[in-house]
């Protein structure tokens, strides 16, 4: 009786809902992956170093002059669209460099090309994401970057107005 009432508390297995990832998308996923992490430090590193240059004199202008955190706040970000639209190419070299050479340290590329993966599936993730970095560097650096410093500018000429004794 025991072993009955076991028997029926057994779930039977879960169908496959078709979500299974074929081989090409896993390897096209993994490359993404690996490029994306050191891309984004990157990124963020060059990030922090330009707020760094410019973090005393932001807090002068809080503490010392009053203006408000959500002025310098809207200042910071339109200084930072320019220096993001320099530092993508960059970030992305780096990140297709460091993950490349990760896979080969690892041996991994040498593994999937013992399976019989062919270098252009390698290639490929790489060079989708080279081509969309580059696309957006373009339009950062052709439409948004001019923006931002023209807005920059209007904000700057507009406190310079309003309160002469603030961007001395």
């Amino acid at each position: 009786v025991l072993q009955r009432q076991k028997v029926a508390r057994r779930r039977p297995p879960r169908p496959n809902r078709g979500i299974s990832l074929g081989p090409g998308r896993i390897l096209r996923r993994a490359v993404r992956h690996a490029v994306a992490v050191p891309l984004l430090i990157a990124l963020a590193g060059r990030r922090v170093a330009v707020l760094t240059k410019s973090l005393l004199g932001y807090a002068d202008w809080i503490v010392n002059r009053g203006l408000g955190v959500g002025t310098v706040g809207w200042i910071a970000l339109l200084e930072l669209v320019p220096v993001f639209a320099q530092t993508l190419p960059f970030a992305l070299l780096i990140g297709v460099l460091v993950a490349l050479g990760r896979l080969k340290a690892d041996l991994e590329l040498l593994a999937m090309e013992s399976l019989g993966v062919a270098r252009i599936q390698l290639v490929r993730p790489v060079l989708a994401l080279a081509l969309a970095g580059a696309a957006a560097a373009a339009v950062l650096s052709l439409g948004a970057a001019p923006a931002s410093k023209g807005a920059l500018e209007n904000r700057l000429e507009t406190l310079r107005r309003e309160r002469p004794d603030t961007l001395l």
